[in-house]
Protein backbone atom coordinates (compact mmCIF):
# COMPACT_ATOMS: atom_id res chain seq x y z
CA UNK A 1 0.00 0.00 0.00
CA UNK A 2 2.86 2.21 0.88
CA UNK A 3 4.39 1.28 -2.51
CA UNK A 4 1.18 1.88 -4.68
CA UNK A 5 1.05 5.33 -2.33
CA UNK A 6 4.62 6.33 -3.03
CA UNK A 7 4.17 5.55 -6.76
CA UNK A 8 1.17 7.84 -7.38
CA UNK A 9 2.95 10.94 -5.53
CA UNK A 10 5.94 10.27 -8.11
CA UNK A 11 3.67 10.32 -10.80
CA UNK A 12 2.05 13.77 -9.29
CA UNK A 13 5.15 15.39 -8.89
CA UNK A 14 6.74 14.53 -12.41
CA UNK A 15 3.28 15.60 -14.03
CA UNK A 16 3.32 19.01 -12.28
CA UNK A 17 7.46 19.73 -11.83
CA UNK A 18 6.85 20.82 -8.73
CA UNK A 19 9.51 22.89 -8.18
CA UNK A 20 12.45 20.60 -8.81
CA UNK A 21 12.26 19.09 -4.82
CA UNK A 22 13.24 15.49 -4.83
CA UNK A 23 10.21 14.74 -2.73
CA UNK A 24 10.23 11.00 -3.31
CA UNK A 25 13.48 9.98 -1.36
CA UNK A 26 13.19 12.35 1.34
CA UNK A 27 11.82 10.43 4.47
CA UNK A 28 8.20 11.74 4.34
CA UNK A 29 4.82 9.85 4.77
CA UNK A 30 2.60 9.63 2.09
CA UNK A 31 0.44 11.87 3.54
CA UNK A 32 2.73 14.54 4.59
CA UNK A 33 3.90 14.10 1.26
CA UNK A 34 0.74 14.69 -0.33
CA UNK A 35 -0.28 18.13 1.51
CA UNK A 36 3.37 19.26 0.55
CA UNK A 37 2.45 18.70 -3.06
CA UNK A 38 -0.76 20.02 -2.59
CA UNK A 39 0.51 23.19 -0.67
CA UNK A 40 3.21 23.54 -4.22
CA UNK A 41 0.17 23.11 -6.38
CA UNK A 42 -2.20 25.70 -5.04
CA UNK A 43 1.20 28.10 -4.79
CA UNK A 44 1.81 27.72 -8.65
CA UNK A 45 -1.80 28.35 -9.21
CA UNK A 46 -2.26 31.76 -7.17
CA UNK A 47 1.37 32.58 -9.49
CA UNK A 48 -0.15 31.66 -12.70
CA UNK A 49 -3.31 33.78 -10.95
CA UNK A 50 -0.86 36.53 -10.49
CA UNK A 51 0.48 36.28 -14.11
CA UNK A 52 -2.80 36.12 -15.62
CA UNK A 53 -4.06 39.26 -13.68
CA UNK A 54 -0.50 41.31 -15.04
CA UNK A 55 -1.15 40.36 -18.60
CA UNK A 56 -5.11 41.52 -18.58
CA UNK A 57 -3.82 44.60 -16.76
CA UNK A 58 -0.94 45.14 -19.49
CA UNK A 59 -3.41 44.51 -22.39
CA UNK A 60 -5.93 47.22 -20.85
CA UNK A 61 -2.93 49.48 -20.34
CA UNK A 62 -2.25 48.99 -23.88
CA UNK A 63 -5.53 49.74 -25.12
CA UNK A 64 -5.48 52.74 -23.18
CA UNK A 65 -2.61 53.74 -24.34
CA UNK A 66 -3.44 53.35 -27.87
CA UNK A 67 -6.55 54.91 -27.71
CA UNK A 68 -5.26 57.83 -25.54
CA UNK A 69 -2.59 58.24 -28.56
CA UNK A 70 -5.62 58.14 -31.06
CA UNK A 71 -7.24 60.60 -29.17
CA UNK A 72 -4.40 63.29 -28.26
CA UNK A 73 -4.03 63.00 -32.33
CA UNK A 74 -7.02 63.93 -33.12
CA UNK A 75 -7.57 66.67 -30.40
CA UNK A 76 -4.54 68.62 -31.86
CA UNK A 77 -6.03 68.04 -35.06
CA UNK A 78 -9.14 69.97 -34.02
CA UNK A 79 -7.00 72.67 -32.07
CA UNK A 80 -4.96 73.62 -35.26
CA UNK A 81 -8.12 73.43 -37.44
CA UNK A 82 -9.67 76.12 -35.11
CA UNK A 83 -6.54 77.99 -34.17
CA UNK A 84 -5.44 78.56 -37.15
CA UNK A 85 -7.44 77.92 -40.11
CA UNK A 86 -10.41 79.03 -38.68
CA UNK A 87 -9.56 82.36 -37.31
CA UNK A 88 -7.80 82.50 -40.94
CA UNK A 89 -10.86 82.57 -42.81
CA UNK A 90 -12.63 84.45 -40.33
CA UNK A 91 -10.25 87.37 -41.12
CA UNK A 92 -10.80 87.24 -44.43
CA UNK A 93 -14.67 87.30 -44.36
CA UNK A 94 -14.00 90.76 -42.24
CA UNK A 95 -11.99 91.99 -45.12
CA UNK A 96 -14.86 90.83 -47.62
CA UNK A 97 -17.25 92.66 -45.88
CA UNK A 98 -15.49 95.75 -45.76
CA UNK A 99 -14.89 95.55 -49.37
CA UNK A 100 -18.36 94.27 -50.48
CA UNK A 101 -20.78 95.85 -47.85
CA UNK A 102 -23.69 94.86 -50.05
CA UNK A 103 -22.60 91.32 -49.54
CA UNK A 104 -22.99 91.59 -45.94
CA UNK A 105 -26.06 89.10 -44.90
CA UNK A 106 -24.45 86.09 -46.90
CA UNK A 107 -21.32 86.87 -45.06
CA UNK A 108 -23.42 87.34 -41.58
CA UNK A 109 -24.47 83.39 -42.33
CA UNK A 110 -20.97 82.01 -43.28
CA UNK A 111 -20.04 83.93 -39.65
CA UNK A 112 -22.81 82.40 -37.91
CA UNK A 113 -21.74 79.03 -39.35
CA UNK A 114 -17.97 79.12 -38.15
CA UNK A 115 -19.61 80.28 -34.81
CA UNK A 116 -21.71 77.19 -34.42
CA UNK A 117 -18.61 74.96 -35.76
CA UNK A 118 -16.47 76.58 -32.90
CA UNK A 119 -18.54 76.12 -30.48
CA UNK A 120 -18.30 72.55 -31.18
CA UNK A 121 -14.72 71.94 -31.48
CA UNK A 122 -14.51 74.29 -27.89
CA UNK A 123 -14.63 71.35 -25.47
CA UNK A 124 -12.21 69.03 -27.77
CA UNK A 125 -9.85 72.30 -27.58
CA UNK A 126 -10.22 72.44 -24.28
CA UNK A 127 -9.57 69.07 -23.56
CA UNK A 128 -6.74 69.34 -25.80
CA UNK A 129 -4.74 72.30 -23.90
CA UNK A 130 -5.56 70.23 -20.79
CA UNK A 131 -3.89 67.23 -21.76
CA UNK A 132 -0.77 70.16 -22.57
CA UNK A 133 -1.07 71.73 -18.91
CA UNK A 134 -0.59 68.40 -17.33
CA UNK A 135 3.07 67.56 -19.30
CA UNK A 136 6.05 68.71 -17.21
CA UNK A 137 4.14 68.83 -14.10
CA UNK A 138 5.94 67.21 -10.82
CA UNK A 139 4.35 64.65 -8.95
CA UNK A 140 4.92 62.38 -6.07
CA UNK A 141 2.84 59.47 -5.20
CA UNK A 142 3.09 58.50 -1.83
CA UNK A 143 1.91 54.61 -1.26
CA UNK A 144 2.95 51.21 -0.04
CA UNK A 145 0.85 49.16 -1.96
CA UNK A 146 3.11 47.93 -4.74
CA UNK A 147 0.80 47.19 -7.03
CA UNK A 148 -1.31 50.33 -6.51
CA UNK A 149 2.28 52.01 -7.32
CA UNK A 150 2.36 49.97 -11.00
CA UNK A 151 -0.97 51.08 -11.68
CA UNK A 152 0.00 54.91 -10.72
CA UNK A 153 3.13 54.40 -13.44
CA UNK A 154 0.61 53.04 -16.09
CA UNK A 155 -1.81 55.53 -15.79
CA UNK A 156 0.72 58.71 -16.01
CA UNK A 157 3.38 56.88 -17.80
CA UNK A 158 2.41 58.36 -21.61
CA UNK A 159 1.59 61.88 -20.34
CA UNK A 160 5.13 63.68 -20.04
CA UNK A 161 4.50 64.20 -15.84
CA UNK A 162 7.66 63.58 -13.71
CA UNK A 163 6.79 61.40 -11.50
CA UNK A 164 8.71 60.50 -7.76
CA UNK A 165 7.19 57.14 -5.73
CA UNK A 166 7.85 56.78 -2.36
CA UNK A 167 7.20 54.07 0.03
CA UNK A 168 8.35 55.21 3.34
CA UNK A 169 8.18 58.15 5.27
CA UNK A 170 11.59 59.25 5.17
CA UNK A 171 12.71 59.06 1.71
CA UNK A 172 9.12 60.90 0.82
CA UNK A 173 10.56 63.68 3.60
CA UNK A 174 13.74 63.98 1.44
CA UNK A 175 12.06 64.14 -1.88
CA UNK A 176 10.09 66.71 -0.64
CA UNK A 177 12.87 69.04 0.96
CA UNK A 178 14.45 68.46 -2.64
CA UNK A 179 11.73 69.51 -5.07
CA UNK A 180 8.84 71.28 -5.53
CA UNK A 181 5.77 69.77 -6.50
CA UNK A 182 2.38 70.44 -7.93
CA UNK A 183 0.54 66.87 -6.93
CA UNK A 184 1.36 64.75 -4.09
CA UNK A 185 -0.77 61.42 -3.87
CA UNK A 186 -0.52 59.83 -0.09
CA UNK A 187 -2.52 57.33 1.68
CA UNK A 188 -3.38 56.30 4.93
CA UNK A 189 0.11 55.17 6.15
CA UNK A 190 2.03 58.16 5.19
CA UNK A 191 -0.38 60.32 6.06
CA UNK A 192 2.07 62.55 7.83
CA UNK A 193 3.46 63.37 4.58
CA UNK A 194 0.70 65.33 3.54
CA UNK A 195 1.17 67.48 6.84
CA UNK A 196 4.82 67.72 5.72
CA UNK A 197 3.69 68.94 2.58
CA UNK A 198 0.87 71.23 4.10
CA UNK A 199 3.03 72.76 6.33
CA UNK A 200 6.68 73.28 3.81
CA UNK A 201 4.63 73.31 0.06
CA UNK A 202 1.47 74.98 0.44
CA UNK A 203 1.20 75.90 -3.60
CA UNK A 204 1.04 71.64 -3.61
CA UNK A 205 -2.09 70.11 -4.17
CA UNK A 206 -2.49 67.33 -1.88
CA UNK A 207 -4.61 63.72 -3.05
CA UNK A 208 -6.19 61.57 -0.11
CA UNK A 209 -6.55 57.97 -1.90
CA UNK A 210 -7.18 54.93 -0.27
CA UNK A 211 -8.82 51.59 -0.53
CA UNK A 212 -10.44 50.83 2.64
CA UNK A 213 -13.50 51.21 3.10
CA UNK A 214 -15.42 54.49 4.33
CA UNK A 215 -15.62 54.10 7.87
CA UNK A 216 -12.14 52.56 8.35
CA UNK A 217 -10.83 56.29 7.37
CA UNK A 218 -13.19 59.19 8.11
CA UNK A 219 -11.87 59.25 11.75
CA UNK A 220 -8.38 60.02 9.95
CA UNK A 221 -9.77 62.69 7.88
CA UNK A 222 -11.48 64.00 10.47
CA UNK A 223 -7.74 64.42 11.88
CA UNK A 224 -6.96 66.43 8.77
CA UNK A 225 -9.04 69.07 7.66
CA UNK A 226 -6.68 70.38 4.64
CA UNK A 227 -7.18 67.34 2.74
CA UNK A 228 -9.85 68.83 0.11
CA UNK A 229 -8.92 66.15 -2.07
CA UNK A 230 -10.15 62.12 -1.30
CA UNK A 231 -9.80 59.47 -3.62
CA UNK A 232 -11.84 56.30 -2.42
CA UNK A 233 -11.18 53.44 -4.96
CA UNK A 234 -12.10 49.89 -5.86
CA UNK A 235 -8.85 47.79 -6.11
CA UNK A 236 -11.26 45.15 -8.11
CA UNK A 237 -11.47 47.60 -11.10
CA UNK A 238 -7.87 48.60 -12.01
CA UNK A 239 -8.62 49.91 -15.71
CA UNK A 240 -11.21 52.24 -13.75
CA UNK A 241 -8.67 52.80 -11.07
CA UNK A 242 -6.01 53.72 -13.90
CA UNK A 243 -8.54 56.47 -15.66
CA UNK A 244 -9.35 57.79 -11.93
CA UNK A 245 -5.89 58.41 -11.43
CA UNK A 246 -4.86 60.68 -14.94
CA UNK A 247 -8.57 62.69 -14.97
CA UNK A 248 -7.67 63.56 -10.81
CA UNK A 249 -4.27 64.36 -12.01
CA UNK A 250 -5.85 66.71 -15.00
CA UNK A 251 -8.32 68.16 -12.39
CA UNK A 252 -6.17 69.82 -10.05
CA UNK A 253 -3.91 70.84 -12.29
CA UNK A 254 -5.67 72.44 -14.96
CA UNK A 255 -7.82 73.70 -11.82
CA UNK A 256 -10.99 72.37 -13.55
CA UNK A 257 -12.89 70.04 -11.38
CA UNK A 258 -16.49 69.66 -13.27
CA UNK A 259 -17.64 68.20 -15.66
CA UNK A 260 -19.02 64.68 -16.15
CA UNK A 261 -17.50 63.64 -18.87
CA UNK A 262 -14.31 63.99 -17.82
CA UNK A 263 -15.12 60.44 -16.25
CA UNK A 264 -16.52 58.74 -19.68
CA UNK A 265 -14.84 57.86 -22.94
CA UNK A 266 -13.76 61.39 -24.56
CA UNK A 267 -16.49 62.30 -27.25
CA UNK A 268 -19.55 61.34 -26.12
CA UNK A 269 -23.10 62.57 -25.81
CA UNK A 270 -23.76 64.22 -22.82
CA UNK A 271 -27.81 65.34 -22.48
CA UNK A 272 -28.27 68.42 -20.39
CA UNK A 273 -31.16 70.11 -18.53
CA UNK A 274 -31.81 73.28 -16.16
CA UNK A 275 -33.86 72.68 -13.06
CA UNK A 276 -36.45 74.94 -12.47
CA UNK A 277 -39.33 73.40 -11.11
CA UNK A 278 -39.69 70.79 -8.64
CA UNK A 279 -42.71 69.30 -10.59
CA UNK A 280 -39.98 68.84 -13.59
CA UNK A 281 -38.35 66.08 -11.52
CA UNK A 282 -40.88 63.24 -12.89
CA UNK A 283 -40.44 64.57 -16.41
CA UNK A 284 -36.40 64.80 -16.12
CA UNK A 285 -36.36 60.92 -14.95
CA UNK A 286 -38.72 59.46 -17.28
CA UNK A 287 -36.69 61.51 -20.05
CA UNK A 288 -33.47 59.72 -18.53
CA UNK A 289 -35.27 56.37 -18.30
CA UNK A 290 -36.38 56.39 -22.22
CA UNK A 291 -32.81 57.21 -23.44
CA UNK A 292 -31.05 54.63 -21.29
CA UNK A 293 -33.31 51.86 -21.95
CA UNK A 294 -33.19 52.65 -25.86
CA UNK A 295 -29.52 52.20 -25.43
CA UNK A 296 -30.06 49.04 -23.79
CA UNK A 297 -29.72 49.58 -20.31
CA UNK A 298 -30.98 46.81 -18.16
CA UNK A 299 -34.20 47.68 -16.18
CA UNK A 300 -32.48 47.31 -12.71
CA UNK A 301 -30.10 49.71 -13.83
CA UNK A 302 -31.94 52.52 -15.04
CA UNK A 303 -33.98 52.15 -12.18
CA UNK A 304 -31.08 52.89 -9.65
CA UNK A 305 -29.82 55.46 -11.55
CA UNK A 306 -33.43 57.06 -11.41
CA UNK A 307 -33.51 56.91 -7.72
CA UNK A 308 -29.71 58.40 -7.76
CA UNK A 309 -31.09 60.82 -9.70
CA UNK A 310 -34.57 61.82 -7.42
CA UNK A 311 -32.41 62.78 -4.42
CA UNK A 312 -30.13 64.54 -6.52
CA UNK A 313 -32.79 66.67 -8.05
CA UNK A 314 -34.24 67.37 -4.64
CA UNK A 315 -31.27 68.34 -2.43
CA UNK A 316 -30.68 70.47 -5.66
CA UNK A 317 -34.48 72.36 -5.49
CA UNK A 318 -35.20 71.83 -1.39
CA UNK A 319 -31.51 71.56 0.05
CA UNK A 320 -28.73 73.41 -2.23
CA UNK A 321 -30.61 76.69 -2.34
CA UNK A 322 -29.18 79.40 0.29
CA UNK A 323 -29.84 83.11 1.01
CA UNK A 324 -26.81 85.64 1.19
CA UNK A 325 -26.42 84.91 4.85
CA UNK A 326 -25.58 81.24 3.64
CA UNK A 327 -28.91 80.01 5.30
CA UNK A 328 -31.07 77.52 3.63
CA UNK A 329 -34.38 78.56 1.52
CA UNK A 330 -36.66 75.85 1.02
CA UNK A 331 -35.00 72.76 3.57
CA UNK A 332 -37.79 73.28 5.80
CA UNK A 333 -40.45 72.45 3.02
CA UNK A 334 -41.98 69.28 2.47
CA UNK A 335 -40.94 67.81 -0.61
CA UNK A 336 -44.43 67.17 -1.69
CA UNK A 337 -44.91 71.17 -1.76
CA UNK A 338 -44.33 73.36 -4.84
CA UNK A 339 -41.17 75.02 -5.64
CA UNK A 340 -40.50 77.48 -8.40
CA UNK A 341 -36.32 78.32 -8.54
CA UNK A 342 -35.58 81.78 -9.79
CA UNK A 343 -32.48 82.35 -11.93
CA UNK A 344 -30.11 82.37 -9.96
CA UNK A 345 -31.03 79.12 -8.02
CA UNK A 346 -31.44 77.20 -10.99
CA UNK A 347 -29.41 74.21 -11.13
CA UNK A 348 -28.21 72.02 -13.87
CA UNK A 349 -28.96 67.53 -14.57
CA UNK A 350 -27.18 66.40 -16.94
CA UNK A 351 -26.46 62.54 -17.96
CA UNK A 352 -24.72 60.25 -20.25
CA UNK A 353 -23.64 56.58 -21.51
CA UNK A 354 -20.43 55.63 -22.98
CA UNK A 355 -21.25 51.67 -23.25
CA UNK A 356 -19.38 51.28 -20.04
CA UNK A 357 -20.50 53.43 -17.54
CA UNK A 358 -23.79 55.50 -16.98
CA UNK A 359 -23.04 58.91 -15.53
CA UNK A 360 -25.66 61.08 -13.94
CA UNK A 361 -25.01 65.01 -12.22
CA UNK A 362 -26.29 67.36 -10.84
CA UNK A 363 -25.36 70.69 -10.14
CA UNK A 364 -26.10 73.90 -8.13
CA UNK A 365 -24.94 77.65 -8.07
CA UNK A 366 -24.45 77.76 -4.27
CA UNK A 367 -21.51 75.46 -3.13
CA UNK A 368 -22.45 75.10 -0.05
CA UNK A 369 -21.94 71.19 0.32
CA UNK A 370 -18.77 71.71 1.91
CA UNK A 371 -16.07 69.10 3.32
CA UNK A 372 -17.34 68.75 7.11
CA UNK A 373 -20.58 68.44 6.12
CA UNK A 374 -20.24 65.45 4.17
CA UNK A 375 -17.94 63.84 6.40
CA UNK A 376 -20.19 64.15 9.46
CA UNK A 377 -23.50 63.05 7.77
CA UNK A 378 -20.95 60.31 6.24
CA UNK A 379 -20.11 58.97 9.72
CA UNK A 380 -23.63 59.40 11.53
CA UNK A 381 -25.01 57.18 8.44
CA UNK A 382 -21.87 54.49 9.23
CA UNK A 383 -22.58 54.76 13.10
CA UNK A 384 -26.11 53.98 12.49
CA UNK A 385 -27.56 57.66 13.45
CA UNK A 386 -28.75 59.05 10.07
CA UNK A 387 -30.96 61.14 10.09
CA UNK A 388 -30.25 63.01 13.64
CA UNK A 389 -28.29 65.77 12.01
CA UNK A 390 -29.42 68.63 10.93
CA UNK A 391 -26.74 71.28 9.87
CA UNK A 392 -28.89 73.98 8.17
CA UNK A 393 -28.43 72.43 5.06
CA UNK A 394 -28.17 69.75 2.59
CA UNK A 395 -30.80 67.84 4.53
CA UNK A 396 -30.07 64.73 7.21
CA UNK A 397 -27.77 62.81 5.35
CA UNK A 398 -30.10 59.96 4.47
CA UNK A 399 -30.45 60.65 0.76
CA UNK A 400 -26.75 60.97 0.48
CA UNK A 401 -26.06 58.11 2.25
CA UNK A 402 -28.94 56.09 -0.54
CA UNK A 403 -26.60 57.36 -3.35
CA UNK A 404 -23.47 56.26 -1.74
CA UNK A 405 -24.90 52.47 -1.11
CA UNK A 406 -27.06 52.93 -4.72
CA UNK A 407 -23.75 54.12 -6.72
CA UNK A 408 -20.54 52.66 -7.84
CA UNK A 409 -18.68 55.75 -7.58
CA UNK A 410 -20.45 59.28 -6.41
CA UNK A 411 -17.81 62.19 -7.04
CA UNK A 412 -18.16 65.83 -5.02
CA UNK A 413 -16.87 68.97 -6.83
CA UNK A 414 -17.60 71.86 -5.01
CA UNK A 415 -16.29 75.50 -5.12
CA UNK A 416 -17.27 77.32 -2.22
CA UNK A 417 -20.28 79.71 -2.36
CA UNK A 418 -20.31 79.83 -6.50
CA UNK A 419 -21.14 75.44 -7.23
CA UNK A 420 -21.81 72.03 -5.95
CA UNK A 421 -21.36 69.60 -8.56
CA UNK A 422 -22.39 65.77 -7.64
CA UNK A 423 -21.56 62.92 -9.87
CA UNK A 424 -22.55 59.27 -9.67
CA UNK A 425 -21.01 56.38 -11.90
CA UNK A 426 -22.78 53.35 -12.02
CA UNK A 427 -20.89 50.14 -14.22
CA UNK A 428 -23.09 48.50 -17.09
CA UNK A 429 -21.23 45.24 -16.07
CA UNK A 430 -23.70 43.22 -13.63
CA UNK A 431 -21.01 40.83 -12.44
CA UNK A 432 -17.74 43.01 -12.85
CA UNK A 433 -17.95 43.97 -8.64
CA UNK A 434 -20.31 40.96 -7.69
CA UNK A 435 -18.30 39.46 -5.43
CA UNK A 436 -18.06 42.93 -3.62
CA UNK A 437 -19.99 45.86 -3.23
CA UNK A 438 -17.71 49.00 -1.68
CA UNK A 439 -19.18 51.87 -1.46
CA UNK A 440 -16.99 54.78 -3.06
CA UNK A 441 -16.57 58.48 -3.49
CA UNK A 442 -14.18 61.43 -4.75
CA UNK A 443 -14.44 65.06 -2.85
CA UNK A 444 -12.51 68.01 -4.82
CA UNK A 445 -12.71 71.13 -3.21
CA UNK A 446 -11.87 74.31 -5.76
Amino acid sequence: MFITAKTEIEDIVKAFDVGGVDYVTKPFRPVELMARVKTHLALREAYQDLEHQLTELQVSHRKLTELDETKSKLLKKLYTLNSTHFQSLRKKLDMLWEVFPDSKVPIQQILRDFQSIEELIRPFEKLYLAEQAVKRKRILLAETDRKQQITAKMALGGTGVELDVTSDYETGQQLLEKNQYDVLCVNSELIQLAAHAYAHQPETQIVFMTSENIPTYLALLQQYPFLSNIISRNDEDRTFTLKNILTTVSKLINQDLFGLEKYLSWGVEVRQHTIVHSEDRTTLIENMEEDLMNLGVRRALVQKCSAVVEELLTNAIYDAPTNAEGQPIYNHLPRTEPVVLKSDEQGIFRYACDGVLIGVSVEDPFGAFDRKTILDYLESCYKGRAGTLQAGKGGAGRGLFQIMEIADLVIWNVKARLKTEIIALFDIDPNKFKSSKTSSFHYFSG
